[in-house]
């Protein structure tokens, strides 16, 4: 069973902003979620929908199409334009979003208002009482499956810990394409944070419909 999350968000909350984190060794090169049909560590062959083409919206919205993953809660909706899975027995959480801002703000490539979305968001973070030492995030590129190929979305990365002494890594990627922003975030502790489970979402069969 697949859930697909068309509704509109208006902005990252603070109740959404409970987790996040990470700064992984990826700075200088692609983080990818691998699909089946796709090879592993490919990322450097490039993504048939790379930032530097710009997309459209093609009939309906484009939106997250997320799988029932072994291991994680059934996908529910914690908001409008929110979906939200959780890892049985852990504080791991994937979340994504599809969001509209037509009319909030100027128009922009793909690329830069994937990056205002994570900016936002690290900025948002920073500022909440209940996250401290919050890193400076990095920056690169994420190829996620899609039904039109794989795309190319801005990957952000970052660590910071909460009130109970817990540090968190998160995992960002985000794009915007005409009026919607999709972002998805693996946001887990530190020492759960793994890059398998980040590749299994993939192979579960999350993918990006457009």
């Amino acid at each position: 069973m697949t859930t697909r999350v068309r509704r509109a968000a208006v902005l990252l909350s603070a109740g959404l902003l409970a987790l996040g984190a990470c700064s992984d060794d990826t700075s200088s090169s692609s983080v990818r979620l691998d699909a089946p049909s796709r090879k592993a560590g490919a990322a450097d062959a490039g993504a048939d929908l790379p930032l530097s083409q710009d997309l459209s919206a093609d009939g309906e919205r484009p939106a997250w199409a997320m799988p029932v993953v072994p291991g994680w809660s059934t996908p529910a909706e914690s908001a409008p334009g929110v979906l939200q899975i959780r890892k049985d027995g852990s504080d791991a959480l994937v979340t994504a979003y599809q969001v509209n801002r037509s009319g909030d703000v100027e128009e922009t490539s793909d690329q830069e208002g994937g990056k205002a979305w994570l900016e936002s968001y690290h900025a948002q973070i920073s500022s909440m009482s209940q996250a401290s030492d919050v890193t400076d995030p990095t920056y690169a590129t994420a190829v996620v499956e899609s039904t039109r190929g794989t795309v190319e979305l801005v990957s952000q990365e970052l660590e910071y810990s909460t009130p109970d002494g817990i540090r968190y890594r998160s995992r960002f990627v985000a794009r915007s394409i005409g009026d919607d922003v999709l972002a998805l975030q693996y946001a887990a502790p530190v020492d759960e944070f793994s890059n398998d489970e980040w590749a299994g979402l993939g192979e579960a069969g999350l993918q990006l419909t457009l």
